[in-house]
C-alpha cells in the first residue's frame, strides 16, 4: 500500500493490492483499515503502485509547494499572511469540494 501524508489526518488516498491468494474476506478487513485513513483505492496490477505513488503519493508535496507560491504571491500583494493563508487554503478545498461533486473533466471546470 502506499498512504499519502494527508492520512494523519483521516483524508488520505491509499492505493494497494494483494497477491491473487488473499481471500475476499481478508481484503475487504484491509479496506477497512485502509480506509480509516481517508480514501483507499484498490489495484489489482501492481505495476500500477509506482504510477500511484507519483500521483497520490507525491502529490500533497506538489499542491503544498502551490499553496506557498500562491500565499507569498498574496503577501507580496500586500495581503497579511494570515489572510493569504486563509483564501488559498479555502479555494484549493473549495476547488476540490467541487470536482468532486461534479462529474466533469477538470479542464472542462476551469474554462467555465
Amino acid at each position: 500500500s502506499m498512504p499519502n501524508t494527508p492520512a494523519q489526518s483521516q483524508v488520505g488516498m491509499t492505493v494497494w493490492t494483494t497477491t491473487p491468494n488473499v481471500s475476499l474476506q481478508r481484503r475487504k478487513l484491509l479496506e477497512k483499515l485502509f480506509e480509516s485513513c481517508g480514501e483507499s483505492e484498490f489495484v489489482s496490477q501492481e505495476d500500477l503502485l509506482d504510477a500511484c505513488t507519483a500521483l497520490s503519493g507525491s502529490g500533497p508535496a506538489y499542491f503544498l509547494m502551490v499553496m506557498e507560491a500562491m500565499i507569498d504571491t498574496g503577501v507580496h500583494l500586500g495581503l497579511p499572511r494570515e489572510l493569504a493563508t486563509r483564501l488559498v487554503l479555502q479555494t484549493m478545498y473549495g476547488t476540490a469540494v467541487m470536482t468532486q461533486e461534479r462529474d466533469r473533466h477538470v479542464t472542462m471546470l476551469r474554462n467555465d
